[in-house]
């Protein structure tokens, strides 16, 4: 029987530890053009969950603190930042620059 117990709570010990170390933050904001115009379907993506802004270029995306965030779209500078807590943020993307090689 005390075995049961002391298994119990060593369980519940490494159980919480882990948790405490695996602590998830809440990224949310808007995702605008260098023009200011808000920018819809753009990818909002860390190494473990992606998601897309929608039509108002609003986002909200659930990841491990310290996680890396890239912020994507088509004809745009694709942008990366590091977030360690919770916060809004206005993320501007810039257009990208297009080299014609045609001869």
């Amino acid at each position: 029987m005390r075995m049961k117990i002391f298994f119990s709570i060593v369980c519940l010990f490494v159980i919480s530890i882990k948790s405490l170390s695996a602590q998830n933050i809440v990224v949310k904001g808007i995702v605008k053009s260098s023009a200011g115009d808000v920018l819809s379907g753009v990818t909002v993506a860390s190494s473990s969950k992606s998601t897309s802004t929608d039509n108002a270029g609003n986002f909200s995306i659930e990841v491990p603190k310290g996680a890396s965030i890239n912020f994507s779209y088509v004809g745009m500078v694709t942008k990366s930042q590091v977030f360690s807590k919770s916060e809004t943020v206005s993320i501007t993307l810039a257009l990208e620059s297009k080299v014609n090689d045609a001869v």
